[in-house]
């Protein structure tokens, strides 16, 4: 497997900085994509989950992917890749200290997200939707794909979506 390799201090440094680290999983069947739907907030994105104090973004992104989808993805993994980072700043007013720690335990006001996004080639077609935190899904072309994050009401998450989407398409994983 070809691994982004950001070190545990590399990921602090965001912490220190106010961002929390997100691993982004982007799963590839015949060039299609898959999108969540969680009603809870009413729109379509990808498998994601914060990069815990030491843990990896490999590690990260397979606990964060299990969970999510509710089940082990790890046997359906052909391969990962990274593709990109980005990141979203919170508005001035929504600068919270609640869940960000740096690696030694000092409490940090989380004024932002940064996310580590990758594409993983997989063999997994179905899922079962019970199982997941999600409502409904798809596999999408990337016409498909970037018709639903533009309807994506967050802005940043809007933006994060729409540039994943590409980073896929550039790296000829969607059509």
């Amino acid at each position: 497997m070809d691994m982004y390799d950001l070190s545990l201090e590399k990921l602090d440094s965001y912490r220190r900085q106010g961002y929390r680290p997100q691993a982004v999983g982007c799963f590839i069947n015949d060039k299609r994509v898959l999108l969540l739907y969680k009603r809870e907030h009413g729109l379509w994105q990808f498998p994601q989950g914060g990069i815990d104090n030491q843990e990896t973004p490999k590690q990260a992104l397979i606990r964060e992917m299990n969970e999510e989808l509710g089940l082990n993805i790890s046997p359906y993994i052909k391969e990962i890749q990274f593709l990109g980072e980005n990141k979203v700043n919170l508005p001035g007013a929504s600068y919270r200290q609640r869940d960000l720690k740096t690696d030694q335990g000092n409490a940090v006001f989380m004024k932002g997200k940064r996310y580590f996004i990758f594409a993983i080639a997989t063999a997994l077609r179905e899922i079962n939707i019970a199982d997941s935190e999600f409502d409904k899904y798809v596999w999408a072309d990337y016409v498909q794909a970037r018709k639903l994050a533009e309807s994506i009401y967050q802005r940043g998450k809007k933006r994060i979506t729409v540039h994943a989407l590409d980073l896929l398409k550039e790296n000829k994983f969607i059509e």
